[in-house]
């Protein structure tokens, strides 16, 4: 394998868009052409040697207890495996076996829900490497790397308000059965009704607020404009989903001084710290996605955020 140079971004890498980070970045989800020559039976172990053994226990192969459709686009994904220790918000790099190196690299998924007997992962396909997840079958094995990243720093306040935005909702699942002690309520939006997915939500008997920006369901228009609505001093606020909504809610909390912790979306290409391919720009400086977050404190966030659409989510 030949080596593969690191430099840092030259540009100024804010929360706006994982687009903003190097071209050598490989996207997110499925593939892009990279420097890197890899043998397409490497299982990814080799890519992280580098930094040392801390990282190989968190590789792991899970049998595939069923993998469904669960609305046109998203599916979900229960993996069976022991000594899973996770916590909400946290995520794990899926290897993608093929025949060829596309996709070249693990995707990140953040973790949907954590049982006794392993995980599930919640996701939307969007490319090459979640189409080619899609088609895998109960009883196959699939390589895992995690859990990874900070989780959720779940605090005491007695009001919670949980913000979605389409597949956002994935690594709130697993945080609103931690605060069920407390009061919960879930707003989740999407462009359109069918990109909605609450099912599991359901069981655990929560208010759940609909916005569509098309109107198909609940409120007419964006999630941020119905959350705004409900929040006041005494809640304490957790959010997942696309960067422009995330920068228009902290700009909202911010604003109002009500704490928030955003989970951020980022194109990674190791999910240790390792490419550098996820740095955003925080008020302290550079912080990397996969390492320091994905879960970061709203008020770190230079006041307003920026955002390639304001317009459309403020």
């Amino acid at each position: 394998m030949s080596s593969t140079k690191i430099t840092r971004p030259t540009s100024r890498i804010t929360i706006t868009s994982s687009r903003t980070t190097t071209p050598s970045s490989p996207r997110r989800r499925g593939s892009r052409k990279s420097s890197l020559r890899l043998d397409p039976r490497l299982r990814g172990d080799d890519i992280i040697s580098r930094q040392g053994d801390r990282f190989r226990k968190n590789i792991i192969d899970c049998e595939i207890i069923s993998n469904t459709a669960v609305t046109a686009d998203y599916c979900l994904m229960q993996l069976q495996t022991e000594e899973f220790s996770a916590i909400p918000g946290q995520f794990v790099m899926v290897q993608i076996m093929s025949e060829t190196t596309d996709p070249l690299l693990r995707i990140p998924l953040g973790i949907h829900a954590i049982n006794n007997n392993g995980i599930s992962l919640l996701y939307r396909v969007v490319g090459q490497g979640t189409k080619l997840l899609s088609k895998k079958q109960t009883g196959e094995t699939i390589n895992i790397l995690g859990p990874l990243g900070n989780g959720f720093n779940i605090t005491k306040h007695k009001n919670n308000i949980l913000v979605a935005g389409g597949c956002g909702i994935a690594p709130l699942y697993a945080l609103a059965q931690k605060l069920q002690e407390h009061h919960v309520e879930l707003f989740i939006g999407a462009a359109t009704k069918d990109q909605i997915y609450i099912n599991e939500f359901k069981a655990l008997d929560i208010p759940v607020h609909i916005a569509t920006e098309d109107g198909s369901a609940g409120f007419h228009g964006l999630i941020t404009d119905l959350a705004k609505q409900h929040l006041d001093d005494n809640v304490m606020v957790y959010a997942s989903g696309p960067n422009p909504m995330l920068q228009a809610l902290a700009n909202i909390t911010n604003s109002l001084n009500i704490p928030a912790q955003l989970s951020l979306e980022a194109y990674m290409s190791c999910g240790i710290g390792m490419c550098r391919g996820c740095a955003i720009t925080t008020k302290s400086g550079y912080k990397m996605c996969c390492q320091d977050g994905p879960e970061f404190n709203a008020n770190i966030f230079r006041h307003p955020c920026e955002s390639e659409d304001p317009e459309k989510y403020m």
